[in-house]
């Protein structure tokens, strides 16, 4: 059964300030700061806790509250309604100018809440009916566009996202050779909040004792900050 609120690496003192006591009442809390002894020495238990955040998100959570990037970004991308609570002094991962930075853009993709200059929290929002996320069509842009250059950057990501059900096979004939619509991804290419498919490397489908590791799954599965 879902749950209607879960809360991911929030600060304390700012949940107290931004949502109503009776959502923090009834609200599921969990952390990706690893204290399992057995998640911090083996790295296939990180993998399958990583698997069961993503799986938390997409199908037992009804709307995320965070302050985690690695927590908004896949909720956002499963369709789960999701509100980042940006609080410069406490960003997992370190706030001020550099935190921010990590953070632009997102309020295209996911509901953002900041403080006003004064360091008070006023902006309105409707916690009885979130609304979905914002601008679902751009997500629907940027998801392909992020298929299209991993397609367009190697071979074996086209074929494993084929094989896999990620990608649709018409994606082998756009990625084909050195065809307009690689050359149009690559020119494109803008900075944004984070590069997962730009930075693609050779490390992407690495075989490591016989499975397939993705790195944005190693960087997550490791992330302890």
């Amino acid at each position: 059964a879902k749950v209607n609120y879960v809360i991911v690496d929030v600060d304390a003192a700012v949940l107290k300030k931004v949502v109503p006591k009776h959502i923090l009442d009834e609200a599921v809390y969990i952390s990706h700061h690893i204290t399992d002894g057995p998640m911090l020495s083996h790295e296939l238990a990180r993998y399958a806790g990583v698997f069961e955040a993503l799986r938390q998100y997409s199908c037992t959570t009804k709307v995320l509250v965070t302050s985690r990037l690695h927590a908004a970004m896949p909720a956002a991308a499963m369709g789960t309604p999701t509100i980042l609570i940006d609080d410069p002094a406490s960003l997992p991962g370190g706030g001020g100018d550099s935190g921010e930075m990590r953070l632009a853009g997102l309020e295209n993709v996911v509901h953002v809440l900041r403080p006003d200059a004064a360091g008070e929290w006023t902006q309105a929002f409707n916690w009885h009916d979130p609304p979905p996320n914002p601008e679902a069509d751009l997500r629907r842009a940027k998801a392909h566009f992020s298929k299209l250059t991993l397609a367009c950057a190697d071979v074996n990501y086209l074929d494993a996202g084929i094989k896999f059900g990620a990608m649709d096979p018409t994606f082998a004939d756009l990625a084909a050779g050195d065809t307009p619509p690689c050359k149009a991804g690559a020119a494109d290419s803008t900075q944004e909040a984070i590069h997962i498919t730009t930075g693609a490397d050779s490390n992407f489908l690495a075989m490591r004792n016989g499975v397939a590791i993705a790195t944005w799954a190693k960087a997550l599965g490791r992330s302890n900050p």
